[in-house]
């Protein structure tokens, strides 16, 4: 009798896995991770770069810190990555920030760099589709709310056979600066 009691409790519990990873596919989730080490913005993004080129149309969430005078750059992003695309394939974008010209500079979709005195916090986020499919899957993305308008300038959105990632940055919650 007990034998049977835990036969049918290990059938149940396989039952409920395989039904949350049915529903889990079927709603489409996007995979979204937090980091313990904000620390330097330019390794976070090449480690969810790797994730995000590996993974393409699922967006990748990390916090970080901007110290005053640090500089993102897409090449360097690239390699410390170790990704197979170039340095043009990957859009950064100030995100929401982008009116903030008195804190934060950006040079076309090569580099961010952030001079506003105080370190600030930011959401970073990453994600990687096919270029032509960039938009699409932004806007598939509600929870975070991305902007179409962050990829305008970026040229690899207009390829169809080649990955393109956008890097943006994100306004966190009233509570943290």
């Amino acid at each position: 009798m007990e034998r049977r009691k835990s036969s049918i409790k290990y059938k149940l519990l396989l039952c409920g896995i395989l039904l949350t990873i049915g529903i889990a596919t079927f709603v489409n989730l996007e995979l979204i991770l937090f980091y313990l080490h904000p620390e330097d913005p330019t390794e976070n993004a090449a480690f969810l770069l790797r994730d995000a080129y590996r993974n393409l149309g699922v967006l990748f969430i990390a916090e970080v810190r901007f110290k005053n005078g640090y500089e993102m750059d897409s090449a360097s992003i690239v390699t410390k990555s170790k990704v197979a695309i170039k340095p043009d394939q990957l859009c950064l974008s100030l995100g929401d920030f982008k009116d903030e010209t008195s804190s934060w500079e950006q040079e076309a979709t090569s580099s961010i760099r952030y001079f506003g005195g105080a370190a600030k916090r930011t959401k970073l986020y990453v994600l990687c589709d096919l270029g032509d499919m960039l938009s699409e899957t932004m806007a598939r993305q509600t929870e975070a709310k991305l902007d179409i308008v962050w990829i305008s300038n970026c040229s690899c959105i207009f390829g169809k056979r080649k990955i393109c990632c956008l890097i943006a940055l994100g306004k966190l919650q009233p509570n943290k600066t």
